[in-house]
């Protein structure tokens, strides 16, 4: 009997299991940054108008993980050798969590929300980047 070729993370279940992860991590970020955003509104706001901010949050959280996790795997998929899928999934992981730590701090700090949040992303985007092992050829 002859041994099946392994297959790479790039086919079949783990590259829809790294794409729903980065929906599952987008959605996560974007309630928690939507929730402190709605916790800093000014009084006259009411309970629904916080509900729906943080739907909100939740929605485009969402959505912008799971892009998040295909321009990863694209960006990962151009490297030779191409990376482990759990690789990917702690990127996608540090990713999140650095987008979190950052857009929270400047919100904190007095930046507006949507400024934080286009900070954060573009630090999150550079943790992905260097969690990632090097190219093959020394260029990151």
């Amino acid at each position: 009997m002859t041994k099946q070729p392994r297959r790479s993370w790039r086919s079949g279940f783990h590259w829809v299991r790294l794409v729903l992860a980065g929906g599952v991590v987008g959605a996560a970020t974007g309630v928690l940054l939507s929730g402190l955003a709605a916790w800093r509104l000014p009084p006259p706001v009411t309970a629904l108008d916080r509900f729906l901010l943080v739907a909100a949050g939740l929605g485009l959280g969402y959505w912008g993980g799971l892009l998040f996790a295909v321009a990863l795997a694209v960006a990962a998929s151009r490297r030779s050798p191409a990376p482990a899928f759990a690789r990917l999934e702690r990127a996608l992981v540090v990713a999140g969590l650095v987008l979190a730590g950052a857009a929270v701090t400047l919100t904190l700090s007095g930046v507006p929300a949507g400024a934080a949040v286009v900070s954060g992303v573009a630090a999150s985007a550079l943790a992905a980047r260097l969690a990632l092992p090097p190219r093959a050829g020394g260029n990151p």
